[in-house]
């Protein structure tokens, strides 16, 4: 038993419930638009179902709400810029994968950079610590030396002074 509605008029996303019919559930039926080949852009009423359990069931009620189908140029144009956001939809996904490949390439990259820059890292630090070593070492040489020479001299002067 079908009912006829006078026209309610609500949106919701891409359905819009200017219903003048509904479903055999009993429900209003949205308004919907059709994007397949045959029928680009038409609308019609369909059965949008009810939640039973985990799921969501149907009676399949099914109505046109446009008089008639597209035809010539309409129906041509609409099909083409359907092919045409098709095209795009693709292109996009291709460019996320690209961006995604892209983004994790230079994410390792950016690791192997830090991992070998930490490594040079330590490397020099290891470097500065023997250079310090050294210089500490030629410090306590030229001490030693200076020492060694101011007891020379003070021989040298020693013996100098007695003779």
């Amino acid at each position: 038993i079908r009912l006829e509605l006078g026209k309610m008029s609500m949106q919701s996303g891409s359905s819009s419930y200017t219903s003048a019919a509904v479903c055999d559930c009993g429900n209003p039926s949205p308004v919907t638009r059709s994007w397949t080949k045959k029928n680009p852009g038409r609308r019609f009423y369909g059965c949008k179902g009810r939640r039973v359990g985990g799921g969501f069931v149907g009676c399949g009620f099914f109505q046109w709400y446009d008089a008639a189908v597209s035809c010539g140029w309409q129906h041509s144009a609409l099909v083409e810029a359907q092919a045409i956001m098709e095209e795009q939809k693709h292109a996009i996904g291709v460019l996320k994968d690209k961006l995604s490949n892209v983004t994790l390439a230079a994410t390792q990259t950016e690791k192997m950079v830090r991992a070998s820059l930490e490594k040079e890292c330590d490397s020099l630090k290891r470097d500065v610590v023997v250079l310090a070593e050294r210089c500490s070492g030629l410090k306590n040489l030229i001490a030693a030396a200076c020492v060694g020479l101011a007891v020379c001299v003070g021989v040298i002067v020693t013996m100098w002074s007695s003779v």
